[in-house]
């Protein structure tokens, strides 16, 4: 009876556990085995290297401060540049790290005018006036500033003061300033309430502006344009804007880059350039010459470097313009002319078929056209 009792626990275990098994066969996700066969992307131009350029690790390191006077001033090659009626004032900004007041301070030397200490935009609410008069960063108005300090108030604040002193004031700002700067009366200028810039830091700025474009330089004899062969098919998708003369054209591929065709066929690709005014453009000319104008700026200095290529890939002409206006280069229309307007108000041409090249001046501000016949 025993022998039968432990056979039949055994046969209902051996049910039990086989019928489990069944079922968990029947709810378990079947494996499906999947062959893949990779499509190689090394059939096609990646779109997206030009990125690579965008990023400006290779640039020296005062290309990646937010302020770039504030990294000058802490430089010995920078010191030893300036004046020593300068150096004090050199020390005494070098020692501000704040970033808030750099850029305060890079705001205040592109003004010229006075400022009261009270109802400050808030920029300027954080600085500590007083220490910074003390150290010579700001100077406070004495009677010989009387004339910048009027120019400095609005037509408000000029009509309290006319009325202040019993005189009328004048229909305009310039009027006005001249009437109190004629006038025989204590004007009751409470001179300590102001302040400004002092004028010495944007001498010293001016050392800064040389500074900049000695690094511009080094960064385009460091950092060439790159020209590349196509070897490869070309996504369409990422085939953007073009510019087309004849049987060529440049058209954009991905990011930061333009491919150069010659009926339809793609010659070669280059990096770091787009077809806007924005950054570094290209620009297609007649016989497929590409003209590729190279911005950099540091500070208030701008860089751009001008070089003309042809389908061979040859360099045609190069130029560095110093200080160029950012509106870029521009082609006359029904001209074999470019031409770029200058901080100094002369304008550079360039005949783009003879490759001879000049800085005009224009005092009589004539326009492009007539401004041609002086080439």
């Amino acid at each position: 009876m025993e022998i039968l009792i432990l056979l039949i626990i055994g046969v209902v275990i051996y049910v039990v556990v086989n019928n489990n098994n069944n079922k968990s066969n029947r709810t378990k996700t079947p494996e499906i085995k999947v062959s893949v066969t990779a499509n190689s992307l090394n059939d096609y131009e990646e779109p997206f290297d030009g990125r690579s350029l965008n990023s400006r690790d290779s640039e020296h390191e005062i290309f990646r401060v937010s302020y770039p006077f504030f990294f000058a001033l802490n430089d010995k090659n920078f010191q030893r540049e300036i004046t020593e009626e300068l150096t004090h004032l050199t020390h005494s900004l070098s020692i501000i790290k704040d970033e808030d007041i750099q850029g305060a301070i890079i705001k205040l030397i592109e003004q010229e005018y006075f400022r009261t200490k009270s109802g400050l935009p808030k920029y300027l609410q954080m600085i500590p006036i007083q220490k910074f008069i003390n150290s010579g960063i700001f100077i406070e108005p004495n009677e010989s500033h009387k004339e910048t300090l009027f120019e400095s108030m609005t037509m408000k604040e000029l009509r309290n003061k006319c009325d202040e002193i019993g005189i009328s004031a004048a229909r305009s700002k310039t009027e006005t300033v001249t009437r109190l700067m004629d006038s025989d009366k204590d004007l009751l200028l409470d001179y300590q309430q102001y302040f400004m810039i002092n004028p010495n830091v944007k001498k010293l700025y001016e050392f800064f502006d040389n500074y900049c474009i000695e690094y511009l330089n080094k960064s385009f004899n460091k950092n060439k344009i790159k020209l590349t062969d196509i070897n490869h098919k070309l996504y369409q998708d990422d085939l953007l804007e073009s510019e087309e003369i004849d049987n060529f054209k440049i058209q954009v591929y991905g990011y930061a880059s333009i491919i150069l065709f010659k009926n339809d066929k793609p010659l070669f690709r280059i990096f770091g350039f787009n077809l806007n005014d924005y950054g570094s453009r290209a620009i297609l000319l007649k016989n497929g010459i590409v003209l590729l104008n190279n911005q950099k700026w540091l500070g208030r200095s701008r860089m751009n470097l001008i070089v003309l290529i042809n389908e061979k890939k040859e360099e045609l002409f190069k130029i560095r313009l110093k200080n160029p206006l950012p509106n870029g280069i521009k082609k006359i229309p029904d001209q074999s002319f470019v031409y770029c307007s200058m901080k100094d108000d002369s304008i550079w041409f360039l005949n783009t078929e003879t490759f001879e090249n000049k800085f005009l001046e224009n005092p009589e501000n004539k326009n492009i056209y007539s401004l041609l016949d002086e080439f």
